[in-house]
């Protein structure tokens, strides 16, 4: 049920940045004056590529900072070591998370905004 209720939440908070990635390039085009979809779209790919790295370095790496054993099987791994794990990968969820949140609460596209952005790009095509 939880891997379920994970799931839709990540498909609806990408279909809500995908359409931010879309607001954005927009906006631009009116700054600008430039169209930069391919940039945009090449720069969310690099970081989404980025984050697949960073999150695996970040895995090792908290791995390493806990101690955790290596060469065990499954179901010899420590209490303390799998108490470790969760508090690390907690921690480490709440920063990122936080990171992520703060990087969103930069996004001052309003409805009424883009709306406007709309018909200007609408009156200019």
């Amino acid at each position: 049920v939880y891997d379920f209720f994970s799931q839709v939440i990540w498909i609806v908070a990408l279909a809500i940045i995908y359409s931010m990635f879309a607001d954005v390039t927009e906006e631009l085009l009116l700054q600008s004056g430039k169209r930069l979809e391919g940039a945009i779209f090449a720069f969310q790919t690099f970081i989404e590529k980025s984050a697949g790295a960073f999150g695996a370095l970040l895995a090792g790496l908290l791995l390493t900072a806990i101690s955790f054993p290596q060469m065990t099987g499954a179901m010899n791994v420590p209490e303390d070591a799998l108490a470790r794990l969760g508090l690390g990968y907690t921690a480490a969820w709440v920063v990122l998370a936080s990171i992520g949140i703060g990087f969103l609460s930069k996004y001052e596209i309003t409805r009424e905004s883009h709306v406007a952005e709309v018909e200007m790009l609408a009156a200019t095509a």
